[in-house]
């Protein structure tokens, strides 16, 4: 009885024998369109390669893609390269920043307006 395998299936195992550099120019296809499962074990199959790279970008610019399909794409960025680390972590660690800072000031308004509920509220004794 021959196996029956679904396309993200024999992706994936060629990913891990090592073939998917061999077969990138068929892999890459599936990037872009079709079940989101096919499209991360594309886009995990083709970490190394440099030509899929803008594909791959792509999908993470486009805020439409799902978030498997667009965690598979920061996952392939990064892999093996401390170099497109750089560009995804610095804005986010900007915005953690700007976040802490903002919550800073909404936090001292918030008590300074409790505070003064509290002052204005009549002792009773």
């Amino acid at each position: 009885m021959p196996v029956v395998c679904n396309a993200s299936d024999a992706i994936r195992g060629l990913a891990v024998a090592g073939g998917a550099a061999a077969h990138a120019a068929s892999i890459r296809k599936y990037i872009a369109a079709g079940e989101n499962e096919v499209r991360v074990a594309a886009i995990a199959a083709l970490a190394a390669d440099a030509a899929s790279k803008p594909a791959v970008a792509a999908i993470l610019a486009d805020r439409n893609q799902p978030e498997t399909v667009r965690s598979a794409a920061i996952r392939n960025l990064t892999a093996g390269s401390s170099e497109a680390t750089g560009p995804l972590i610095v804005p986010l660690m900007l915005f953690h920043q700007i976040q802490l800072m903002v919550c800073a000031v909404m936090s001292r308004r918030y008590a300074a307006g409790f505070e003064a509920e509290l002052a204005a509220v009549p002792e009773q004794a």
